[in-house]
């Protein structure tokens, strides 16, 4: 996932407006955030690590309009 150019939107926290102060840290996830939990093994379960995989296109579908272009990528990469 994290080699893919459409994946480019997800790699890093959302920081606009639109997504502030909606999610709690804990659901405010990115693929960065999850590549380093899995290099520092903080994953006892492979069940954690999808959710944490799912809950970064779920942010995305739950935030943005089916129009924007981030709700298109998530869409196709969910």
């Amino acid at each position: 996932l994290d080699k893919k150019a459409i994946s480019e939107p997800f790699k890093h926290k959302e920081e606009s407006d639109q997504v502030k102060g909606f999610y709690s840290e804990k659901d405010n996830i990115d693929l960065e955030t999850i590549r380093n939990k899995l290099q520092d093994n903080k994953y006892d379960t492979v069940i954690e690590f999808g959710c944490d995989v799912r809950q970064v296109f779920y942010n995305a579908l739950d935030t943005f309009q089916p129009t924007d272009h981030r709700y298109m990528m998530a869409h196709e990469l969910q």
